[in-house]
């Protein structure tokens, strides 16, 4: 007995689409990611209905084929997570040098947009500079998202406070310190 193609794909899928959403996410790889675990659903259901009217002639391979799909979404979590870090640590001297750059280029004591130079286009979809007494220098990096409206930011913050003031992160749920003045934040 040998697991089907159909399982393999299934396993296949879902830790493809998983581990890119959790590399970059993005729209694309969300919906990917659902639908892998739709077509993961209705095949759990059919391999333990199987093994269990044929138990004697399924039951350890559908058992079997079970564990690995449920296994595959977490474990392409897992490993997107990892590449999603040591792109990050391979990008940080870029990062750090569009920081400089954006806070070169802006007035002290202001909000905006920033567009990026071309040799920093490739790190965010869009930039955000703010500067007050409180929260330091915010300079927010846009570079990943989802639907309904998800997004997630690459922040670099002079102040290591700001994580303790409200006003500073008021619409942000997650905030994860990834390095000296990086953090990567969430709605």
């Amino acid at each position: 007995m040998r697991i089907s193609n159909w399982t393999w794909l299934v396993i296949s899928a879902c830790f493809i689409s998983w581990w890119g959403l959790a590399a970059r996410p993005s729209a694309d790889w969300q919906l990917a990611s659902i639908a892998s675990c739709i077509a993961a659903f209705f095949s759990l259901v059919t391999l333990v209905i199987r093994g269990a009217l044929k138990w004697r002639e399924r039951g350890l391979v559908d058992l079997i084929s079970c564990l690995l799909i449920v296994a595959a979404c977490p474990a392409g979590v897992a490993i997107g997570r990892m590449v999603r870090g040591v792109v990050l640590s391979h990008d940080i001297d870029r990062y750090n040098a569009a920081a400089k750059w954006v806070a070169a280029h802006n007035r002290p004591d202001s909000s905006n947009l920033v567009h990026l130079p071309p040799q920093y286009g490739d790190l965010a979809y869009g930039v955000n500079y703010e500067r007050d007494d409180v929260c330091g220098i915010m300079i927010d990096f846009y570079w990943g998202g989802g639907f309904p409206v998800k997004h997630i930011v690459r922040r670099y913050a002079t102040n290591p406070g700001w994580v303790r003031v409200e006003k500073c992160h008021k619409d942000w749920e997650r905030i994860h310190p990834v390095s000296d003045n990086w953090y990567e934040i969430a709605d």
